[in-house]
């Protein structure tokens, strides 16, 4: 039998409903930037088209220093390295699994703890045990692009005299305080990837606040080679984590329509607040505005999120249960009664489909999907 979602992504009658389906620029903007990427002969290894989005990523989110990156998971381990974190580590448990893959590969391990009810971010209380026991480091994530309680964990971390690194993946255009969420913190990774509301179809950018801190990053991110010693290697050595040219220009042209899609994007949040009950959604924006990289909600009490999930793909809509299951479930050595708010949300969590481009029918009938499955009277 045929996927009705498979069937609906291969239409290509606009957008799929379906969660990350990705944002393509205005083609003759995106075809200039290609051109001056393959007139210039150079199609990687810090080109100027790479050089210049790191120059108007720097001054959108707010920090002097910015280096793209192959993704965002190659982000956060360079960040790793460039700050020496090893050992034990903190981490959410309701995160994507890149977070605590980014510390194996790197030589850290995670330290799972449990998040807050209200936002899903690190709970400061959870970290403080965590880093008293030993733990090294603090990698907190921006759930949903909402903001982590900045000023809580910022404190934990001078206290303890550890690293602190966000992972940013879903934080691109959320603000807190007068500043980018993705400013907090010594140093912070944001995903470019295509599923994102900004991005470079792959790659990914680290975000640091010294030059000391780039040129390093910048050294590992280019096999380790130290371009202080003529191209030679020293350790640590590195990797392969630049951006192509081609994806660079991709980056371009969508930053420069980035604000009114942004708009667009905000607008069809709106309606499906509008349509759903509000005490669904979770408060994402609580700390700030948020990066409306995703529409998260929690199914009510006594409605299984897989049968939601299911119907919604019989007619053709792709909804997501981000983070299931919770990655604390993975690690045999952690508490398992310890994480009860990721257990929760890991059950009742879903993400609906947003894009720029949906119109109020599209938005309409996923809202209704969602609401006949769960017998839910309608908010408009």
């Amino acid at each position: 039998m045929t996927d009705p979602l498979a069937l609906a992504r291969a239409r290509g009658d606009g957008p799929a409903l379906t969660v990350g389906a990705p944002v393509i620029p205005d083609r003759r903007g995106l075809a200039a930037y290609l051109d001056r990427a393959l007139d210039s002969g150079r199609l990687s290894n810090f080109g100027p088209l790479a050089s210049r989005l790191e120059e108007r990523l720097a001054e959108r989110l707010d920090v002097p220093y910015v280096l793209s990156c192959a993704s965002g998971t190659t982000a956060l381990m360079i960040a790793l390295r460039v700050f020496g974190v090893s050992g034990p580590t903190v981490v959410p448990s309701f995160t994507f699994a890149a977070t605590a893959g980014a510390l194996d590969w790197a030589g850290a391990s995670a330290r799972f703890c449990d998040v807050e009810p209200a936002c899903l971010t690190l709970c400061p209380i959870a970290s403080e045990a965590a880093l008293a026991d030993g733990a090294r480091a603090l990698v907190p994530v921006h759930t949903y692009g909402g903001a982590c309680d900045v000023a809580a964990l910022r404190d934990l971390a001078a206290r303890y005299r550890k690293p602190l690194i966000y992972d940013a993946a879903h934080a691109f255009g959320a603000r807190f305080q007068g500043k980018a969420v993705a400013a907090y913190g010594d140093a912070a990774a944001i995903s470019l990837h295509a599923t994102k509301p900004f991005h470079t179809v792959e790659g990914g950018a680290l975000l640091v606040h010294d030059q000391g801190a780039l040129e390093e990053a910048r050294r590992l991110a280019n096999f380790g080679l130290d371009p202080r010693r003529g191209g030679t290697a020293r350790r640590p050595l590195g990797l392969n984590g630049k951006m192509s040219e081609i994806h660079a220009a991709f980056g371009l042209a969508l930053l420069d329509e980035y604000d009114t899609l942004h708009e667009r994007r905000r607008a069809v949040m709106a309606r499906y607040r509008a349509r759903l009950p509000a005490c669904w959604f979770l408060p994402a924006s609580a700390r700030g505005s948020g990066s409306d990289a995703y529409v998260a909600i929690a199914v009510p009490d006594g409605v299984a999120r897989d049968d939601v999930v299911e119907s919604a793909r019989r007619e053709g809509i792709g909804l997501r249960a981000y983070f299931a299951p919770p990655l604390h479930e993975i690690d045999p050595d952690a508490d398992q009664a310890a994480f009860p708010v990721s257990r929760g949300a890991a059950d009742r969590v879903i993400c609906l489909p947003i894009h720029p481009d949906f119109t109020t029918a599209q938005i309409d009938r996923v809202a209704d999907v969602v609401l006949r499955v769960c017998d839910a009277p309608r908010a408009n």
